[in-house]
C-alpha cells in the first residue's frame, strides 16, 4: 500500500501578471468613483421629485445650485443632466476651467491650496445666488474636496486676500491635522461652518458630497459650509495658542 504526501504549504504566488492585475484594480476603482457613475447611481429625477437613496424631495420649482470643490464642474454637469436642465441658476467654483459651460451657470477658477481673487468672487456670487429665497425654493449644494480654499470669504471685510493666503499658508504648513485646520478656517469665514446654509434659509436645502472623509464627519468636507459647526470659538483660540500659530 502506498501513500501520497500532499504539501500543506500555500501555492507559490505567480507574479508574472502583477502589473496587469494592478492596472485592472486601478481602472476598476476609478470607474467606481467616477463622478457621473456615482451620481447617476445615487440620484433619480422622476415627475417633479428628486430621489437620493431613500430620501425623496419634491422640487416645487427649478432649484438653484452652488457647486464648489475639485469635482464642482463635473458634478454640476451631471446634475444638470439628471434634472433635464431644470436648474434656475448656478455657481460653480473649481480649480480649472470646464470644457463645457452650462448656460445658466457662473464659473470661477478658484485657487488651491491657497485662495485667489476668483475664490472671493465665487463665494460672493454664491451668497448672492442663495439670498432672499422662500420656503418654496430649493438650493442644491454640490460639495467636494478642496472647497476650503476654492470658496473663500472672510467674515470680517477688513481681512484681505493677502491676509487669507498667509493665514492658510500658516495652517497647511503646520503640523495640525486637517480637522483642526478646518476649525480655524471656519471661525474666520462668512461661508464655512454652516454659514452658507444659514444664508440660504428659509429655502429647502440639499447637500450632495463626493468625499474621502469618514461618513460621520461631513462638516470636515470643505470646512462644512452647509453643515452645523460642532467646534467653538474657544477651541479656535486654544489651537492657535497651543501650536503658536499667532506668531506665524
Amino acid at each position: 500500500m502506498t501513500t501520497t504526501a500532499h504539501s500543506l504549504a500555500p501555492p507559490k504566488p505567480d507574479y508574472t501578471q502583477g502589473k496587469q492585475i494592478a492596472q485592472r484594480i486601478f481602472h476598476d476603482t476609478m470607474a467606481a468613483i467616477d463622478v457621473r457613475h456615482a451620481m447617476l447611481a445615487k440620484l433619480k429625477f422622476e415627475g417633479s421629485a428628486l430621489t437620493m437613496g431613500e430620501v425623496t424631495h419634491p422640487l416645487l420649482r427649478p432649484p438653484r445650485v452652488v457647486a464648489f470643490g475639485k469635482a464642482a464642474n463635473r458634478m454640476a454637469t451631471v446634475l444638470h443632466e439628471i434634472l433635464g436642465g431644470r436648474i434656475e441658476a448656478g455657481v460653480s467654483v473649481a480649480p480649472a476651467v470646464t470644457p463645457r459651460k452650462l448656460a445658466n451657470f457662473q464659473y470661477f477658477v478658484g485657487g488651491h491650496p491657497y485662495p485667489n481673487a476668483p475664490s472671493f468672487d465665487g463665494a460672493r456670487a454664491s451668497l448672492d445666488l442663495i439670498s432672499r429665497l422662500t420656503r418654496e425654493d430649493t438650493v442644491i449644494f454640490l460639495v467636494s474636496g478642496g472647497g476650503s480654499a476654492l470658496l473663500a470669504q472672510p467674515m470680517d471685510p477688513s481681512i484681505t486676500l493677502a491676509d487669507l493666503k498667509e493665514f492658510n499658508r500658516a495652517l497647511v504648513t503646520s503640523e495640525l491635522p486637517i480637522e483642526k485646520i478646518n476649525v480655524l478656517r471656519k471661525h474666520i469665514s462668512a461661508v464655512k461652518g454652516g454659514r452658507l446654509a444659514e444664508r440660504a434659509y428659509p429655502a429647502r436645502q440639499i447637500t450632495i458630497f463626493i468625499s474621502d472623509v469618514p461618513d460621520d464627519l461631513p462638516s470636515m468636507v470643505a470646512s462644512g459650509p452647509t453643515m452645523p459647526d460642532e467646534s467653538t470659538t474657544e477651541q479656535a483660540y486654544d489651537l492657535a495658542e497651543k501650536h503658536k500659530l499667532a506668531a506665524r
